[in-house]
């Protein structure tokens, strides 16, 4: 879904697929036509993909609303456990973390549809306990203390 968004700008998509570094001065920048079309038609990134991601998204952000109504802190209970581990690294690219706009663009340079959309899946208790991972939990180990 996000890689739906990102290669239909191709400043964007150089700046994402190269780190916001450009090695080789511009190679990169010259490559990202081909590797884009590499990208789109391997991973099957076009619309039909996107609205299929978004539909698969919809239903994990639910399913994560539902499992943390009940106030507890991690996925499973108490303690930062592999699934949160898991979820916070899928997750981390359609809520545009900071940790993305280090070297990529921020949300506001995002095409509009996406940046909204964005928005509103922080605006969740998923996308706010993904965010949360990933200020507070990012270098923990999900095997025991950090």
């Amino acid at each position: 879904m996000t890689y739906f968004h990102l290669l239909a700008h191709r400043e964007l998509a150089i700046r994402v697929l190269t780190n916001g570094r450009r090695p080789g001065g511009d190679a990169p920048a010259a490559d990202v036509p081909v590797l884009t079309f590499i990208m789109r038609s391997s991973m099957k990134i076009d619309a039909e993909g996107a609205n299929r991601s978004l539909n698969a998204l919809t239903q994990v952000i639910w399913d994560v609303n539902q499992r943390l109504a009940d106030g507890r802190p991690y996925l499973c209970g108490d303690r930062f456990t592999a699934a949160d581990l898991t979820f916070a690294s899928l997750i981390y690219p359609v809520l545009w973390t900071p940790e993305l706009t280090k070297t990529g663009p921020s949300v506001a340079e995002l095409p509009a549809a996406f940046s909204q959309q964005i928005q509103a899946w922080r605006q969740t208790p998923a996308g706010a306990f993904g965010l949360r991972l990933y200020a507070q939990d990012r270098r923990r180990s999900a095997w025991g203390p950090s």
